[in-house]
C-alpha cells in the first residue's frame, strides 16, 4: 500500500495532473475553491503531433513572453498507440 501512496503524486505530476489529499471538511472546501478558480481562468489548447510513431512523446509548453502573472500547467508526455490516436 505504501508504494501506491508514494507512486500516486509522481504519476499525477508526470501526466500533467496533481494529487490532492483531503484530511477533512476544511480541506474539501479549500480544494473546491482552488479548483473552481483554476477551471474558470484556464484555457485548453490542443495540437496535432507531427510524429505518429507508437511510443511516449515528450511535450513542452511555454509562454512566449515572460509574463509573471501567467503560468502553464501541462503534461510532460503523451502516448501514441500506433493508429495515430493520441491517448
Amino acid at each position: 500500500m505504501e508504494v501506491r501512496r508514494q507512486a500516486a503524486p509522481g504519476f499525477a505530476s508526470f501526466s500533467g495532473g496533481a494529487q490532492i489529499a483531503l484530511k477533512g471538511d476544511q480541506d474539501l472546501e479549500r480544494t473546491k475553491a482552488i479548483l473552481a478558480k483554476d477551471i474558470s481562468t484556464g484555457y485548453t489548447l490542443t495540437f496535432q503531433p507531427a510524429s505518429t510513431e507508437p511510443r511516449f512523446h515528450v511535450i513542452k509548453v511555454e509562454i512566449a513572453k515572460k509574463l509573471p502573472h501567467l503560468s502553464v500547467v501541462a503534461r510532460l508526455i503523451y502516448w501514441i498507440d500506433g493508429s495515430g490516436a493520441k491517448q
